[in-house]
């Protein structure tokens, strides 16, 4: 929930406000949690800080095709 990404932010380095998508896009990282997206709505925890994308989400549920396409 929201307490324990709260935790874990306080002790972990969180990734600038860009970052890739599908090593091509450009996307507003920070901007997904500041509209109140916990960290797990995109990514799977493993042990020791280690975070991975969860290859089970599928951005074109809030996301336009064209939105998710390089400019």
């Amino acid at each position: 929930g929201s307490s324990t990404t709260a935790l874990f932010l306080e002790n972990v380095k969180v990734p600038a406000e860009k970052v890739k998508y599908k090593d091509k896009l450009e996307i507003p990282h920070t901007a997904h949690v500041e509209n109140g997206m916990a960290c797990t709505a995109c990514h799977i925890f493993g042990w020791h800080k280690e975070v991975k994308p969860n290859p089970n989400v599928n951005c074109l549920e809030c996301h336009e095709p064209a939105e998710l396409e390089p400019k």
